[in-house]
């Protein structure tokens, strides 16, 4: 992957829809809420991995934020897992980009829940305490999303707003490499 963008440490696509951008990490988690990517002030923000998480992906859980846009852009497709339980279907697999891979991720769970909850953990002390990270996910699920966890394989947790009217609550979704 070429290094054209400042703090550039992947790239997420998903067939189908309108996800494909940079993931970038800054220094802390508000910079990449109003500035893209090229670091330009924007409205829509850009899609970025959590400033406490590794830059090569090497934790537990990594942590992605993204806008819920009304126009669907950024992680704005989010939202139709959750309001159309058939949109999995369609939808069911992300791809993410890194310096020195390209892998495909199944959608373990999806949920809404309130911010501040541990579903933001990064790094866990024992195996068994990852487990129940992910069992916990698997049980918030809102159905069952067909493709089951393995505990010996890191997560990606995608984040988003809810909808503009529901403050503090975020569209959460757990992906684990297929």
């Amino acid at each position: 992957m070429q290094n054209t963008i400042p703090n550039l440490v992947g790239w997420i696509r998903q067939e189908g829809t309108e996800i494909n951008y940079p993931i970038v990490k800054g220094d802390d988690n508000s910079y990449y809420l109003t500035h893209d990517a090229l670091g330009k002030t924007s409205y829509s923000g850009a899609i970025f991995m959590d400033s406490l998480n590794n830059k090569f992906w090497k934790d537990d859980n990594t942590v992605l934020y993204g806008h819920n846009m009304k126009n669907s852009s950024m992680f704005g497709m989010l939202k139709h897992y959750l309001s159309d339980k058939s949109y999995i279907k369609k939808h069911p697999e992300f791809i993410i980009y890194t310096e020195d891979s390209a892998k495909i991720y199944g959608i373990v769970s999806v949920y809404s829940m309130k911010y501040g909850n541990d579903q933001y953990k990064m790094a866990f002390n024992t195996q068994e305490e990852y487990k129940d990270f992910l069992e916990t996910a698997k049980k918030r699920s809102e159905y069952d999303t067909g493709f089951d966890y393995d505990e010996n394989c890191p997560c990606i947790t995608l984040t988003t707003c809810y909808s503009s009217g529901s403050k503090g609550i975020k569209t959460m979704l757990v992906l684990q490499e297929k």
